[in-house]
């Protein structure tokens, strides 16, 4: 499983477009989006962060991140996260 860690600061804008398989986001001490997933696709952008996996994906992120999620198609888990999510 591949892994990407993105320096942010303490409340990035994260959106996940696209998960074909499982998601899971739980919160982590650090200024450091990590995601790990065997077909991933990650953009560091002005707006913030954006990630698309075509398998099954798992992020840790600051606990004051805001989430938006577009589509998971398989079971979604999010633990310890205190910012902004939409779905």
């Amino acid at each position: 499983m591949a892994e990407k860690r993105i320096a942010t600061n303490d409340n990035p804008q994260i959106s996940i477009g696209h998960c074909s398989g499982d998601l899971i986001v739980r919160s982590g001490p650090e200024p450091v989006i990590i995601a790990k997933s065997d077909d991933m696709t990650v953009e560091d952008g002005e707006m913030g962060v954006s990630i698309s996996s075509k398998s099954d994906l798992s992020l840790i992120i600051p606990p004051n991140s805001s989430l938006s999620i577009e589509r998971a198609n398989g079971d979604l888990v999010i633990k310890n996260i205190s910012g902004d999510i939409s779905l």
